[in-house]
């Protein structure tokens, strides 16, 4: 299915910076909608420029941009890292499997 894309200079600079870290970061719309608390058919329609943003989505986004922004810590991924190290702390089996998955990833990478 081909999905036509919007003419990017009609949209807003916030919607532009939500786009590029939608591209970036290989997210869905659904995974941005439910970080900022908005439905993913809300979003949709703010992503293609048919709808505006209102002032509490607005803020939203733009504190998931912040989120998102090198050099910002993402509080989404220290919580998860915090709960790896929980539960390596309490399972050998789970912390060779984590190691296991971060020794594949820096290999793939290398």
């Amino acid at each position: 299915m081909h999905f036509m894309q919007k003419e990017t200079s009609n949209l807003s600079p916030l919607v532009e910076q939500v786009l590029e870290i939608i591209e970036r970061d290989n997210l869905t719309q659904d995974d941005v909608g439910r970080l900022v608390e908005v439905s993913q058919g809300h979003l949709s329609k703010i992503l293609r420029g048919e709808q505006q943003p209102g002032p509490k989505a607005k803020r939203l986004l733009a504190s998931f941009i912040h989120t998102r922004s090198p050099g910002v810590d993402n509080p989404i991924e220290q919580d998860l890292g915090r709960q790896v190290e929980r539960i390596a702390a309490t399972s050998p089996e789970f912390a060779s499997l984590i190691r296991a998955a971060l020794q594949l990833m820096k290999t793939a990478h290398s």
